[in-house]
């Protein structure tokens, strides 16, 4: 359609034709005689042309054209979210085909979503699986549940006609995944006849690229607590070039070992072996870091194993003394024939000098002049002996390490010697709540509590006559009150007074002897002699072996479906070993990207000592976990696991990219199809025809083309007309 848009009159017009016929007359009349007729007809013809663009001026014409109006109708963007989005095999496995289009939705002044940015278009962002949810900010997160590619487009269509919205378009970008709801050509032929065309945008590799894999040997090793064990890896890379990857293992107290690998393109069979050494008993995680890349371009993903830790054959126990003393001599040689107890030493023997019965190995790692502090060496152990006198020489740390080697690492600890504020440092860990020390005036028998320590000797040597003591004139501690869970060992007969109490204490345990006279027991008699083998034989295992777990919680080296809710569970025993029924347990999970969530577990009322909470996995990869366990008396532990969450199910089952799917889609419903590296050929969207459009007239005078033509004109005919002598 076109048009003039002048405000002259009729006649003026006519009188401007008549004009310039004038014009052209007079020009032919006064130069046809001076000029050659092919120079006369330039000159002509240029004036003619400047003359008929002088008159379009005055006629001012127009064309009409129609755009879609962009405020009339909508156009919904479809990104897949679904669990088969997360395989990697764009740009030749670099990348996820999830990542890819988190790209684009981060630059829209890009390619393929440059073009709806300039058109103004009403537009409506959606990520998908087997439903529809609003895509707020720049990320894709995954959606649980498998891929409905009918349902969701049915449901577009649902949510424009409910929201009374014209619906000109749908781009939907997808790997082309069907595996549950209404068949896609069904939903494309109910487009079809509303005339709304699908674009498809194909995201995934036509021949699937070849890949890295990494992983442990096996899912579960075994060994023994202390002693090195071996972790095969297994590496293979099929893909066309060289591969480079860092590999981290890392256990519960952080980074066993890191090394770099290069396989070559096609490598198969190739092994890495890790060498750990678990320093207690019972199952550990041990975390696989598998990184690819560097900076902004650095890729992790985690595998898992575990190794369950056996006791060891035989115990190691260290000595910490303050002097070399008769009580030091008589336990040596009372477990000297020992098949599980191997016992060393270091106890100060001057003011700056130390005697050391070490293993060749470990006293390379001994300081020397001083006692050890820290918590590597005090790990090497399964029980330690410490004299309290020896505690205020050591440092804050050294005291730390001494707990830890309890709580944490579940070794035993007995202490012995005064209370009078050497202990302060481990005063928590001891079972001791008030104690007195004294010197008999009299000798004193002891009466054995079977449990927990001697529960199985019951009816030997061990509980005959003669009976246990302390003799006259000997310095003694007694304990007149214990804390709760703590259990009396020796008692003074016929009174409320220990000589001896244990107790565990996290993940170890713990004792505290009031008498450093045991040796005497040797020197009684012949059953004495037994008497203090045993004892301390059985103490000394009883201190080395790992206890009860305390503690049990769930979720450690999990695999959870992303999305779906899980429960937190801890199992809690208090000190007494029985059910903690009033502990404070909170867990604080940080997630894949860095945000963390904290909640407190509530009690069960079916089973006692048990609490849980629920949490949903929003994103996949792994997570950290942290369960804070607070009981009554004071006393705090602490637990970490790892865990990840990930699609599972028909999404992980064949992710093959489906192109036929999407190209079937876009040609039923009249829209076009592209694969993802020819996705920047998409400079404009195919509407339906029955979005309401808005005309607007372009005037040929305020084109650019018209005006360089006229001043063309007038320019060439003033050249050509001096070049030939014309004025």
């Amino acid at each position: 359609m076109s048009g003039l848009d002048t405000p002259f009159s009729a006649a003026l017009l006519a009188l401007s034709a008549l004009l310039i016929l004038a014009v052209l007359g007079w020009t032919y009349f006064r130069l046809h005689r001076l000029l050659r007729p092919s120079y006369l007809a330039l000159v002509a013809g240029l004036r003619v042309l400047a003359l008929v663009c002088l008159l379009l001026v005055l006629l001012n014409p127009y064309s009409v054209r129609e755009e879609p109006d962009p405020d009339g109708f909508r156009v919904a963007v479809l990104a897949d979210a679904s669990g088969s989005m997360e395989t990697r095999d764009v740009r030749g496995g670099e990348t996820s085909r999830r990542e890819l289009i988190e790209e684009w939705i981060q630059n829209p002044d890009t390619p393929p979503l440059a073009a709806l940015e300039e058109s103004g278009y009403w537009i409506d962002r959606y990520r998908f699986s087997d439903h529809l949810v609003s895509l707020g900010g720049d990320r894709l997160p995954l959606l649980a549940g498998g891929t409905a590619l009918g349902d969701v487009l049915g449901e577009a269509l649902e949510r424009a006609d409910a929201e009374r919205d014209n619906l000109g378009a749908v781009l939907l970008i997808s790997d082309g995944h069907h595996n549950t709801g209404a068949s896609p050509m069904e939903t494309a032929r109910r487009y079809r006849d509303r005339d709304i065309p699908v674009t498809a945008i194909g995201v995934g590799a036509r021949e699937p690229p070849g890949e890295l894999r990494v992983d442990f040997a096996s899912s579960r090793f075994s060994g023994r607590r202390g002693e090195p064990m071996e972790l095969p890896v297994e590496l293979s890379n099929t893909r066309d070039a060289e591969a480079a990857v860092r590999l981290r293992l890392r256990d519960d107290g952080g980074v066993v070992d890191e090394r770099e690998v290069r396989l070559p393109a096609g490598a198969t069979g190739r092994e890495e072996v890790f060498e750990v050494m678990p320093v207690s008993a019972g199952e550990h995680l041990y975390r696989l870091s598998v990184i690819e890349g560097e900076g902004d371009g650095e890729r992790e993903e985690v595998r898992y194993a575990f190794v369950t830790a056996e006791e060891p054959e035989t115990f190691a126990v260290l000595y910490l003394g303050n002097r070399l003393n008769i009580e030091y001599r008589f336990i040596e040689r009372g477990i000297a024939d020992s098949d599980q107890i191997g016992m060393e030493s270091i106890i100060r023997t001057g003011e700056d000098s130390f005697f050391q019965a070490l293993s060749e190995e470990n006293e390379e790692l001994a300081a020397s002049g001083a006692f050890p502090e820290e918590s590597s060496f005090f790990n090497r152990y399964d029980a330690l002996l410490v004299d309290t006198r020896i505690l205020p020489e050591l440092s804050e740390d050294a005291h730390g390490a001494l707990r830890d080697f309890v709580s944490t690492r579940g070794g035993g600890l007995l202490a012995f010697g005064p209370l009078d504020g050497n202990a302060q440092s481990i005063d928590s860990a001891l079972p001791v709540l008030s104690a007195e020390q004294r010197v008999l005036n009299e000798r004193i028998r002891l009466e054995i509590e079977a449990a927990p320590i001697f529960d199985h000797l019951t009816g030997g040597r061990l509980f005959g006559r003669p009976s246990l003591f302390v003799d006259e004139d000997s310095p003694v501690v007694v304990t007149t009150e214990w804390k709760r869970g703590a259990r009396p060992v020796l008692l003074r007969e016929g009174r409320s007074e220990a000589i001896m109490a244990a107790q565990a204490f996290g993940a170890g345990r713990v004792a505290y002897l009031g008498t450093e006279s045991t040796w005497q027991w040797r020197m009684a008699s012949d059953t004495g002699l037994e008497q203090h083998r045993l004892f301390w034989e059985n103490l000394l295992v009883w201190l080395s072996s790992a206890g009860k777990p305390r503690v049990r919680v769930s979720a450690q080296g999990e695999r959870y479906p992303l999305q779906e809710s899980f429960d937190f569970e801890a199992n809690i025993l208090g000190p007494d070993f029985r059910p903690a029924r009033n502990a404070n347990v909170y867990v604080e999970v940080t997630d894949p990207s860095g945000e963390t969530w904290d909640r407190q577990l509530q009690p069960s009322f079916d089973v006692p000592g048990r609490y849980r909470t629920s949490y949903v996995p929003e994103e996949p990869g792994e997570y950290h976990a942290r369960y804070r366990i607070e009981f009554a008396g004071g006393e705090r532990m602490e637990r970490d696991v790892y865990f990840i969450s990930s699609p599972l199910g028909e999404e992980q089952e064949d992710t093959r990219y489906r192109e036929s799917v999407l190209r079937d889609l876009a040609r039923v419903t009249g829209g076009e199809f592209y694969h993802y590296p020819e996705a920047g050929a998409l400079s404009s969207l195919k509407l339906s025809e029955e979005v309401p459009v808005r005309e607007s007239r372009v005037y040929w005078a305020n084109q650019g083309w018209f005006l360089v033509l006229l001043f063309t004109a007038l320019f060439a005919e003033w050249f050509f007309r001096r070049r030939m002598g014309l004025k």
